[in-house]
């Protein structure tokens, strides 16, 4: 399934993490701005389409709460 097409999502995040232990970061948003969020953490892209990299967990984590705040 595709998250986007969930109702009640407005937006969300995709970690992957890469084979030297860093995590690429896909950010989503339908009516939220988050590549101010992207550009935060190296990153950037479209205001509801943007990417980044976390270097660790406690990016990550980061990355989570940030995206909560929004």
């Amino acid at each position: 399934g595709n998250i986007g097409k969930l109702a009640s999502i407005d937006r969300w995040v995709v970690f992957t993490e890469r084979q030297d232990g860093k995590y690429r970061v896909e950010l989503r948003g339908k009516t939220k701005e988050i590549n101010t969020l992207a550009v935060r953490h190296g990153g950037g892209g479209h205001p509801l389409a943007s990417g980044a990299v976390a270097d660790d967990e406690a990016e990550v984590q980061a990355i989570v709460k940030e995206l909560e705040g929004i």
